[in-house]
């Protein structure tokens, strides 16, 4: 008795994603129709999966075009007994068949990424199943159980994502390890370059293993840092990837011949922000730019000294020293005193700073990344109003004030409520100028005081003018 082939559908499969899905179900033994809008586009991608041995349909359809992809889907019928449907460009969808669907085949398509303590998003939008590797007490990654998960998801391992230096402020001293361990078991490493900042001019991510890495320009390269973006910077890749970099239809230099397509109508990048990492690259020079490095790393590594003794540092490497950043733990002092890290937060606007990064990667913590930009007077004045606010929150817990009546938790203080009635525990000068370093002529005072971030992020409120004002005459 014979059986009906297997067969699926891939819409969109002229990108590089799309690309991949279609040629591991045509390995597994699916008769495969990859159907995109761009005919063209679509013809020469599965002129290249046949020359790589893959008999791969093709067919032009519009996803917008409900007949169009019903279309596509009888198609695929003709080939054998539709199990899979993958729309690449949106939600991917498993389509029931005559026969049971291969549930294992198709997250083997997919393929697994396993991800240490970042952000598992870019993994999710491709598709892939996502694996958390757990960290150790000293915020490395927990090797062990990565050699567990590696071998628990087996041949459909397609790639771990590392950051290096980790998020947690510490430079992983197995990563060289690490990446040998995922190039074994036929994955590879994509290493986060967030943190090029501790790197640049010391250590060159190829060498240790890293076969992808997203070279932020942000912090490193002269782009600010925050508020959404730009998150902009080149992909470095290994010469055995090098054939997958996208390319540009009217640029041939932009790329390999072999690539999957543009993925942005600019080529290169922003053409508004790049000149500013070129300027910076070239005034700097070698010699500059490593020094910048090395000066980072003394940097944060001279606040977790100064701020040791006041607070918990949470992760250390060897010798008790941290990479570009640290990470000051607030949590013991929280539920000693009912001191919260946005009272200290908050507080800090008085002493004239921006807090840090607050409750990332570590709820209930702040994060200090001061990068090479800060002189000594600049870090030991930010190390002096720290000092002092743990003093403040000392007598918080003493009972000195009042948890929800005293300088922090009340801050940041504004003019209007520092000019207004005072009936407060502590002076008014303590809440305007709380330290010498606060100069009188130069104090910022902020426009608004708090607000209650849980409330406005459960109950969100239209800004928008309402429709009828863009009507016309």
């Amino acid at each position: 008795m014979s059986t009906v082939p297997p067969s699926a559908l891939v819409l969109g499969a002229s990108r590089g994603l799309g690309l991949l899905i279609a040629r591991r179900l045509a390995d597994r033994g699916y008769r495969v129709l990859a159907a995109a809008r761009d005919d063209q586009e679509l013809a020469a991608a599965a002129a290249r999966l046949s020359r790589e041995g893959r008999e791969i349909r093709t067919r032009a359809v519009d996803v917008r075009d409900e007949q169009s992809v019903r279309d596509a889907a009888d198609a695929a019928r003709a080939l054998g007994a539709l199990q899979v449907c993958i729309h690449v460009a949106g939600v991917i969808e498993v389509a029931s068949s005559p026969n049971p669907l291969r549930t294992d085949d198709f997250r083997e398509a997919i393929d697994t990424m396993l991800w240490g303590p970042i952000n598992a998003a870019s993994a999710v939008m491709a598709g892939m199943r996502v694996v958390v590797v757990a960290c150790d007490d000293d915020g490395n990654v927990d090797v062990d159980d990565l050699r567990a998960k590696v071998a628990e998801v087996g041949d459909a391992l397609a790639a771990l994502m590392i950051t290096y230096p980790s998020t947690h402020g510490v430079f992983e001293e197995a990563v060289t390890d690490i990446c040998a361990l995922v190039h074994d078991a036929g994955g590879q490493v994509y290493l986060d370059g967030a943190n090029l900042n501790a790197m640049v001019g010391l250590a060159r991510p190829g060498r240790f293993g890293a076969d992808v890495s997203h070279l932020n320009l942000h912090k490193t390269f002269c782009i600010p840092h925050g508020g959404g973006g730009p998150g902009v910077g080149p992909v470095a890749v290994g010469a055995h990837l090098a054939p997958f970099l996208p390319n540009h239809p009217l640029v041939a230099e932009a790329g390999p011949a072999t690539g999957p397509g543009p993925i942005s109508a600019a080529p290169w990048g922003s053409a508004s922000i790049l000149p500013i990492p070129w300027a910076y690259i070239r005034l700097m020079g070698p010699d500059g730019l490593r020094q910048a490095t090395q000066v980072a790393i003394l940097n944060a590594n001279y606040i977790a000294q100064r701020l040791q003794p006041h607070y918990p540092v949470l992760f250390t490497g060897r010798g008790g020293l941290v990479a570009h950043e640290c990470i000051v733990d607030l949590r013991p002092l929280s539920k000693e005193t009912g001191v919260s890290v946005d009272d200290v937060a908050k507080r800090l606007i008085d002493y004239g700073f921006h807090a840090p990064t607050m409750s990332f990667p570590v709820a209930g913590t702040l994060m200090i990344e001061p990068t090479e930009s800060e002189d000594l007077g600049e870090i030991d004045r930010f190390c002096d109003a720290m000092i002092a606010i743990r003093a403040e929150i000392a007598r918080v817990g003493s009972g000195d004030w009042p948890v929800d009546d005293n300088p922090l938790a009340n801050a940041p203080h504004t003019v209007n409520s520092l000019v207004g009635p005072w009936d407060h525990p502590y002076d008014r000068e303590l809440g305007a100028f709380p330290s010498a370093t606060v100069r009188r002529g130069d104090r910022y005072f902020p426009p608004v005081r708090r607000i209650d971030g849980g409330y406005g992020d459960r109950n969100l409120v239209c800004s928008c003018p309402p429709v009828e004002d863009f009507a016309e005459g």
